[in-house]
């Protein structure tokens, strides 16, 4: 088929990945040769024969040195996974290119035709080198296009796309196999607009499963029978888990329709004693359910920050998308819609949860030309070319277009007409003609057939005699539909020498984006020696750099530098991000005048497990000083939000989930950066709660600064002083219990106002003489400063304040360096001080 969009979409899943095809207005679901419309999402490597999907599920135990599943989560790591017959090493890029070669595969045995390109889609919440590792994956597979999708904008658009919805607002909530993403969207003229996103790349299904494993079924094994050490974490007993893993996935989804059910295994294992064990166990909803509620608040905590960051409130949204396989739960249907503990959203749920995202992802595909379609194509002798620029997806009943015509031999379009028909339109609409001036540009627009889901436009080109001539192509097609505009999901910037971030792109920008700041650097780089220039990327929402991802490094070797840098260079960084949230970057260094161009190392950051376990303490430690803290009485609105962050945490199970995973973590990168990644959530919750605390403290701190400064202009200052002042305060108070970088901002201000103004006051000078006649350091000429000091008590007794300024700007200098800047930084600086 000569297709000229994408059309094909893409759900590459933790558990199952699925393949659909756009068909104007519907779309298919593509079934592979078990005939089922997803495929699971794991590799098995048999006598050197690669084997994906179901059939290498089944071998999860009872091969497991050669078979790998849930291996998504390790997209952007440089791990292998080894299959042990083949001696094999496989990275997880390679593995995903392996499921979706099989999905090709599956297209070219129901459709007969090769796929070359398709959209893929991403949890919101992969950082950049996950998405980069899937368009890697995606090129692997022998794609030659493959943009990239967030999983709940592809869940949105396959609920939204026929939609006649108007100025409502909802929210998808995808519980997937190994992640979880949360999407606020609004429907609005036609348009799907992703408002604002959150999510959590260590959230999912999988985890319930292991839950179910490691706390009911585990200890009930290690309890009936003779086994040494029986451990998730132990080698000895890999293969023993991975049945109880794969038995407790398929317990739980029965569970879904079944108050119980009968989990059997033979053999599981051999004991101690070389003998077979056979392990029976019923499985109780309600035990169940009791797992999943940490869980299931989590993925609602997330959702309410989701809706409190857009300012509003679960009412105003008319409905909650359920996307993903764990939904079908009825517990966590329950808690979502509970008013109280959940959302109490209505849930939709009418398009299949497990095949929604494939479908959305097909739907958006429909809507993105190919680029070889994109380009204008060399006309053949005798035939015009045609390049048309228009929306393949429409909500515009009259859409525009434009069009560049091309002729071999450089052949003229004196006198030529372009006329557009609609044969489906009822009657037959015709554009008229359309002149076409001696370059071959031309604009227009096209009329869309109301019910008519796709409308096929003829192209009819005649020359200035009104001859017909041929033009290449000779029709295009435009579909009905809503589409969906997909913003950044986090926050993209660079970590500064002090701890700091400076965001570049900010979360919820609109995608393509791309930004330049300039940077200083802080010490000297020497050509050919050191280290050079490193300025880590950052992902996140945090102004403490250390708290967001590092997904790669910009780096500059000393090498490559034509002479010496000094300390304070200029750096300009630029950062370009794509519509798929893949990252480009250049550095240029105005000294050098060099340009440094793809700098960016996209990585993901690996923590020692011996640092994880400090890390791990220090948090412990600091929740237990931020709880005593927060229990202390007091009716300030920062001591309620603090003791709901903790509420947060004690909810979740933060810490004691980063215990669980911090035991696995020396056997199993992904344990450890599942344990690290939860720590961040652990860190971030603490800081908020810290954060909350200062605000009692901070309230203070502004009354203070406030009053004096109101004392002082008030007495001294100009009327422009007076009025600043006022708006400072105004500004401030307005900003407390809000943002306390602003709160903080605004008291430095305070305080170079009182600053300015409080020189005028003569007890302003006493004080400070004052102040240095009590200090007891050694001063550089103490026979002067003597004699200093004692003119400086006469200037005060005669009311001389010139003489008492220039005394303390003479008594300045003879103080230690770091006494002497102590004073200026507090007093405003000597010279500042006596010229106001």
């Amino acid at each position: 088929m000569d297709r000229t969009t994408i059309d094909f979409g893409i759900d590459l899943g933790t558990t199952n990945s699925e393949i659909a095809v756009f068909k104007g207005g519907d779309v298919e679901v593509i079934k592979n040769n078990a005939n089922e419309e997803f495929t699971p999402s794991v590799v098995w490597i048999r006598d050197n024969r690669l084997i994906v999907g179901r059939n290498a599920k089944q071998q999860l135990f009872v091969d497991p040195d050669n078979v790998h599943a849930e291996f998504k989560l390790r997209m952007g790591t440089s791990e292998e996974f080894a299959f042990k017959r083949s001696g094999r090493r496989l990275r997880p890029e390679e593995l995903s290119a392996e499921v979706l070669k099989s999905l090709r595969a599956d297209v070219k045995q129901r459709l007969g035709e090769d796929v070359e390109a398709a959209v893929i889609t991403v949890p919101a919440d992969f950082d950049l080198p996950q998405n980069q590792a899937t368009s890697k994956a995606a090129k692997l597979a022998g794609f030659q296009e493959s943009p990239l999708l967030t999983e709940p904008a592809a869940a949105a658009l396959a609920y939204g796309f026929k939609s006649k919805d108007d100025k409502v607002f909802w929210l998808v909530f995808d519980f997937g196999g190994g992640t979880f993403d949360a999407a606020l969207v609004q429907l609005r003229d036609g348009q799907i607009d992703v408002v604002n996103h959150g999510g959590d790349n260590q959230l999912g299904g999988k985890l319930i499963d292991w839950a179910i494993v490691d706390q009911l079924l585990a200890p009930e094994v290690a309890r009936r029978n003779a086994l040494s050490d029986f451990r998730r974490g132990n080698p000895r007993w890999s293969a023993a888990f991975a049945k109880l893993k794969l038995n407790a996935e398929a317990a739980k989804i029965g569970l879904s329709r079944e108050e119980a059910t009968d989990i059997y295994v033979d053999p599981l294992c051999k004991d101690d004693r070389d003998q077979d064990v056979t392990f029976e166990f019923e499985l109780k909803r309600r035990d169940v359910e009791k797992l999943i509620d940490p869980f299931a608040e989590r993925a609602i905590n997330i959702c309410r920050k989701v809706l409190q960051e857009a300012n509003l409130k679960p009412g105003a949204v008319e409905k909650l998308i359920l996307v993903g396989g764990p939904t079908m739960t009825p517990y966590l249907r329950d808690r979502l819609s509970d008013r109280k503990s959940g959302l109490g959203i209505p849930m939709e749920f009418s398009v299949d949860p497990l095949t929604i995202v494939a479908r959305g992802a097909a739907i958006f595909a429909g809507s993105q030309p190919l680029k070889r379609e994109a380009a204008p194509r060399p006309a053949a002798a005798g035939t015009y070319g045609l390049e048309l620029v228009y929306d393949r997806v429409t909500h515009d009943p009259e859409p525009p277009f434009t069009g560049k015509l091309s002729a071999a031999g450089n052949a003229g379009f004196a006198g030529f007409t372009v006329e557009i028909v609609n044969p489906g339109a009822k009657p037959v609409w015709r554009s008229g003609r359309i002149s076409v001036p001696p370059n071959g540009a031309f604009i227009g627009s096209l009329w869309m057939q109301e019910g008519l889901q796709v409308n096929t436009f003829q192209i009819e080109l005649k020359d200035a005699a009104g001859f017909a001539k041929e033009v290449e192509p000779k029709e295009i097609r435009v579909s009905w539909g809503n589409v969906i505009v997909v913003p950044l999901a986090h926050s993209v910037g660079v970590a500064m020498a002090n701890g700091e971030t400076d965001f570049f792109v900010a979360k919820n920008a609109e995608l393509p984006a791309q930004r330049r700041q300039v940077h200083r650097t802080v010490r000297d780089i020497k050509k050919g020696a050191g280290a050079g220039l490193r300025i880590p990327v950052v992902e996140g929402q945090s102004p403490k750099a250390d708290r967001n991802r590092l997904i790669g490094t910009i780096e500059i070797q000393a090498a490559d530098i034509k002479r010496d840098l000094p300390a304070g260079s200029e750096v300009e960084i630029t950062i370009k991000i794509d519509k798929s949230r893949l990252v480009t970057s250049k550095a240029y260094v105005p000294d050098l005048d060099q340009e440094f161009e793809s700098v960016l190392q996209l990585e993901r950051k690996e923590v020692p497990v011996d640092q994880l376990e400090k890390d791990i303490e220090f948090a412990r430690g600091r929740l237990a000083a931020l709880r005593a803290k927060a229990a202390e009485s007091g009716d300030d609105p920062g001591f309620r939000k603090a003791q709901q962050a903790i509420g947060r945490v004690d909810g979740e199970r933060m810490m004691s989930e980063v215990d669980e995973m911090y035991r696995n973590a020396r056997i199993s990168k992904e344990e450890a950066d599942k344990c690290n990644q939860r720590l961040q959530h652990l860190n971030l919750a603490l800081d908020e709660a810290e954060d909350a605390l200062q605000w009692p403290q901070l309230k203070t701190k502004v009354d203070e600064f406030v009053t004096f400064m109101h004392k002082i202009v008030n007495e001294f200052g100009k009327p422009e002083e007076k009025a600043r002042a006022a708006a400072l305060e105004r500004d401030c108070r307005a900003a407390l219990g809000r943002d306390a970088a602003v709160v903080e901002q605004k008291l430095k201000e305070i305080s170079r106002l009182t600053g300015v103004v409080w020189p005028r006051d003569p007890g302003y000078w006493v004080a400070w003489f004052q102040e240095l006649s009590s200090l007891t350091v050694p001063l550089k000429d103490p026979a002067l400063a003597e004699r200093l000091f004692n003119r400086g008590r006469m200037a005060i007794d005669d009311g001389d304040l010139p003489g008492l300024k220039a005394v303390i700007e003479q008594l300045l200098p003879l103080l230690p360096k770091k006494v002497q800047e102590e004073q200026e930084n507090r007093h405003g600086g000597g010279t500042q001080s006596t010229g106001s």
